[in-house]
């Protein structure tokens, strides 16, 4: 779980994000009422350390 304080909108991290090869979702879409916006589930279990690293380096080019 990742929460980013942007001017972003979730469609354009989401989109950004897998322009840089780094899928992300939000969670926006499991809420039943009013859902936060920026707040990110990100799945790196099956990574190694040197592939989550980057793929947290390419994410930081997208929501800075």
């Amino acid at each position: 779980y990742a929460k980013f304080k942007t001017s972003l909108s979730d469609a354009e991290i989401v989109s950004l994000a897998w322009q840089k090869g780094v899928g992300v979702t939000p969670i926006a879409p499991f809420y039943a009422g009013l859902a936060p916006q920026g707040e990110f589930v990100l799945g790196f279990g099956d990574l190694g350390s040197s592939v989550i690293r980057e793929g947290i380096a390419r994410l930081a080019e997208v929501i800075v």
